[in-house]
């Protein structure tokens, strides 16, 4: 029964790809769900991370359906965490959207989910952003993204108004920066008339959506954090959808008002971090593309991994490398980025020029370095803390630094399944974001050695 139902779950994850039609959502919550076990006719399905369980369980009579489709049967489906199997967590409200005709403004059309390259820094708030704008209004609301500057804010804000321009064309959207947003309250207290304050009302509360970004420019402005209070409080009470970007956690935004900063801290607050190696090279990649179309490389491999390396800060400072390399390469004879260019081009940075390429391997060969331990003792059965601990640590990277799948980190380590590992990254995971100073220091340690090693 139990393997028959297993295989009866990917035969509906398939069906549901067809049906959805939408490559990007199937990838961010359905692709990595795996049958676990039933009971009494509840069929509990592994999930990746709680935001996808929140994705799935809003959609949970739409995946219902299709499974009961192939069952012929009546199941009822429990969607859990790896690393918390026992949890339920059931969240089904149903959606309503208005229907109000009006232009959309300042949306960048080539900033959308197509174009984004996702990472372990950046995955989470790609997630959320997804079912924000499937579900504007209902899920993950107010949705605010934080993080340093480059990193990719702006970009998902205006991917989930393009979206949900492709898919709910009668709904109204706004994207607005806060200073945009100050220099129009400006105007409105400068010149106060009716018609004004007609259009002032008319651009920022008749909204289905609102995109604000940089909120942090607001912090000591009383009165703009007064009106924009009022502004949210209209939206938020009629169930529009607001996503705000800022460069620190709301509870940071000491400039302003609390009762302001509270309203941001009951929706869903993600950080995006400095994008890893392997997301830097992919991110390299699709700016590559629409510096050359033709397909050939311009770039050897080594340098491409010379910059992820050495330039990984933020997305900016990516695409700034890459884009002098490339203005070297048009003023030279060659036709390739090598390392000879970077090289020259760089030669004022002191930049080692022998790294070896990250691996897996290398990882483990890192993490066993570090713990005095050998190849043969992390990969055991040992349940032991000196080794279990080390474990999970290179489980960890190895998902962070690399983006390699549960099956493969599985495979590496004893052929240990899929949830296991889950459970691994998850132990480190929320160590980290607990701030425990030894898992901290260890991981920085390590990845600086898997760096210069």
């Amino acid at each position: 029964m139990t393997s028959n139902l297993s295989q009866v779950w990917t035969n509906t994850l398939e069906l549901i790809k067809k049906e959805l039609g939408d490559d990007i959502a199937f990838n961010a919550y359905y692709k990595n769900t795996f049958f676990n076990d039933v009971n009494n006719n509840i069929v509990n399905i592994i999930v990746e991370d709680y935001l996808a369980r929140e994705y799935l369980n809003t959609n949970r009579d739409f995946i219902e359906d299709n499974f009961n489709i192939i069952t012929e049967s009546n199941f009822k489906l429990n969607f859990i965490l790896a690393d918390d199997l026992n949890k339920e967590k059931n969240d089904n409200d149903d959606i309503q959207s208005n229907n109000l005709n009006v232009p959309l403004t300042n949306l960048k059309k080539d900033l959308t989910f197509e174009s984004f390259v996702v990472g372990p820094s950046n995955e989470q708030a790609y997630k959320a952003a997804i079912a924000a704008s499937t579900n504007p209004g209902n899920i993950f609301n107010p949705l605010f993204l934080y993080g340093d500057s480059g990193l990719g804010k702006t970009h998902l804000m205006h991917s989930i108004g393009n979206s949900i321009v492709k898919n709910k064309p009668n709904m109204r959207i706004l994207y607005v920066t806060s200073d945009e947003f100050l220099s129009d309250y400006l105007f409105l207290s400068r010149e106060p008339s009716t018609e004004n304050n007609d259009y002032f009302n008319n651009k920022y509360r008749n909204l289905d959506v609102l995109l604000i970004d940089d909120i942090q420019f607001l912090q000591k402005k009383e009165k703009t954090n007064e009106m924009f209070f009022n502004i949210y409080n209209n939206l938020f009470n009629h169930n529009k959808q607001v996503v705000i970007t800022a460069d620190v956690n709301p509870s940071k935004l000491n400039g302003l008002t609390n009762r302001l900063v509270s309203r941001f801290n009951q929706g869903l607050s993600i950080s995006i971090t400095p994008p890893n190696f392997e997301t830097s090279i992919n991110i390299l990649k699709n700016k590559l593309s629409f510096f050359d179309e033709t397909g050939e490389a311009i770039i050897s491999d080594e340098a491409l991994k010379f910059i992820a390396t050495h330039f990984s800060k933020d997305v900016r400072e990516l695409e700034g490398a890459l884009r002098t390399l490339l203005f070297q390469l048009i003023n030279s004879e060659s036709n390739l980025i090598d390392l000879k260019i970077i090289h020259q081009t760089f030669k004022d940075f002191n930049f080692d020029y022998q790294n070896k390429e990250l691996t897996s391997e290398l990882i483990q060969e890192c993490v066993c370095n570090y713990y005095n331990l050998s190849k043969s003792q992390i990969t055991s059965k040992s349940r032991v803390n000196k080794i279990v601990i080390p474990r999970h640590i290179a489980i960890y990277l190895d998902r962070i630094l690399l983006e390699t799948p549960y099956e493969k980190i599985g495979k590496l380590y004893g052929n240990r399944d899929h949830s296991t590992i889950m459970s691994s990254f998850n132990f480190v995971k929320k160590k980290i974001e607990a701030n425990d100073n030894d898992f901290k220091v260890a991981i920085s340690e390590i990845t600086k050695l898997c760096k210069t090693t």
